[in-house]
């Protein structure tokens, strides 16, 4: 009997050690902290956020994922597999700290209520969303960031990259991919990028544009109460038009009226030059805005 209630106590301590690595792999569990480690695919897809938290996602040359989240006024909703990983506070309510490293090429879905939401380095796909926040994306592919209040800043996004703001400023820098950017009330600023495709608008803000032209590009800049500011290098080669109602143009270019338009006549007022072989289409238009648009230079 002895020899039989070892060798059952024994079994048992064995599969309990399968169960505690399976619970790493596949779990559902309610955590006021979390502080693990365990593989997961780098085309995997983590979902963080919800209610009122902070998240970090940071992206590392590892095979593993590690999560460390506290939420002091409530608890945390973890669900884990090596393809796919969730992290939320169950209630809108609770302020959450919740940061991760995940291998590059990771998905990153991250929703929060209130709170900042920063994603570095991740080199994949990413997904954010806050009512109330900042964010700051550096180093994903394709970028899709939304929020009602706060400023949305993207850097280094080798695809696509759409932003919309209701009161924040949207900016993007060092992007190789296709730029949408609006805002209801902020800037909308888009430096030192390689994009074919721009479209970049606010109501009551300023538009700055900042980058190469693209052979063969569209870019277009609107905006109703606020500045459009466009730096071209000299060399770009370009169609340019402008329109205005009630603002004023001012360019380092020339600048040529269309037919049956003048400057100095009320209402619309149009305005067409080209730039080398005027290969790119580049168009502005402003309410009671003003355009300015100068050279950059040496590119």
């Amino acid at each position: 009997m002895r020899t039989l209630w070892a060798a059952l106590a024994v079994a048992g301590v064995v599969a309990a050690v399968p169960a505690e690595g399976a619970a790493q792999v596949s779990s559902r569990t309610l955590r006021r902290d979390i502080d693990t480690t365990f593989f997961f695919s780098k085309i995997g897809t983590i979902v963080v956020g919800s209610g009122a938290a902070t998240v970090v996602v940071t992206g590392w040359d590892q095979t593993t994922i590690r999560v460390k989240a506290r939420n002091d006024d409530g608890m945390l909703r973890f669900e884990a597999t090596s393809s796919r990983v969730l992290v939320e506070p169950t209630r809108l309510q609770d302020d959450a700290i919740i940061q991760i490293s995940v291998p590059r090429g990771v998905r990153v879905v991250a929703r929060t209520n209130s709170g900042g939401i920063t994603v570095k380095d991740t080199w994949g796909d990413v997904d954010v969303e806050t009512s109330s926040g900042n964010v700051l994306v550096t180093g994903a592919r394709d970028v899709e960031a939304t929020n009602l209040s706060g400023d949305l800043d993207v850097r280094q996004a080798s695809g696509a990259v759409t932003l919309s703001s209701n009161n924040g400023d949207c900016a993007v820098s060092d992007s190789k991919g296709s730029v949408e950017a609006s805002s209801v009330s902020g800037d909308v600023i888009l430096k030192r990028s390689w994009s074919k495709i721009v479209r970049l608008e606010t109501t009551n803000g300023t538009i700055q544009f900042e980058s190469d032209i693209v052979a063969e590009g569209r870019y277009e800049f609107m905006s109703h109460a606020g500045e459009i500011l466009l730096s071209l290098p000299k060399t770009a080669s370009a169609q340019i038009g402008v329109t205005t109602w009630s603002g004023t143009v001012e360019s380092e270019f020339p600048i040529t009226l269309r037919p049956g338009f003048s400057a100095d006549s009320a209402g619309t007022r149009r305005y067409a030059f080209t730039l080398g072989q005027g290969s790119a289409r580049i168009t502005a238009e402003t309410f009671s805005g003003d355009v300015s648009i100068t050279s950059s230079g040496g590119k």
